[in-house]
């Protein structure tokens, strides 16, 4: 089954000191019961995301000087296909090929697979057949950031 997982909460309020946010347990629930490693590490990955985006710590998600990692590839397809192909999409997991990250996609309502992206693990490059290709992913992440926290 897959499970599709808000890109950015556009509501970017710090935790603080405040109870911990419903999001917390609802994929702290997810984590413990996954039923396969890739789930878990699905959603340790969606609730690391979550983290950050509530820390306002967006230029924190993706650092290209270091290389690009599994969580860094899994975040840039997400946000990606978010732009490209839609909210009704979802990711499965980065497997390494060679230089680059392949990241396999599914679209629309039933779910239906669709062209894999690739990210490249040294330059950050983002790319699948059809679309556009970003070369930059810090200043792509960055517009994006902005874009979704216009006032």
């Amino acid at each position: 089954m897959k499970t599709l997982i808000p890109v950015l909460a556009l509501s970017l309020v710090g935790t603080g000191c405040a109870p911990e946010a419903p999001f917390h347990s609802e994929y702290r629930d997810h984590i413990a019961n996954a039923e396969t490693p890739d789930e878990k590490q699905y959603w340790e990955f969606a609730y690391r995301l979550k983290g950050v985006v509530e820390e306002e710590e967006v230029e924190k998600l993706v650092v290209v000087s270091d290389g690009i990692d599994q969580f860094e590839a899994w975040v840039m397809a997400r946000l990606y296909l978010s732009e490209t192909q839609g909210v009704c999409s979802d990711i499965a997991l980065p497997v390494k090929e060679g230089r680059d990250w392949m990241i396999p996609t599914w679209v629309g309502r039933g779910g239906h697979e669709s062209t894999p992206i690739y990210v490249d693990s040294i330059s950050g490059q983002v790319r699948c057949e059809g679309f556009p290709s970003i070369d930059d992913p810090t200043a792509y992440m960055q517009a994006l950031y902005d874009e979704q926290n216009r006032t």
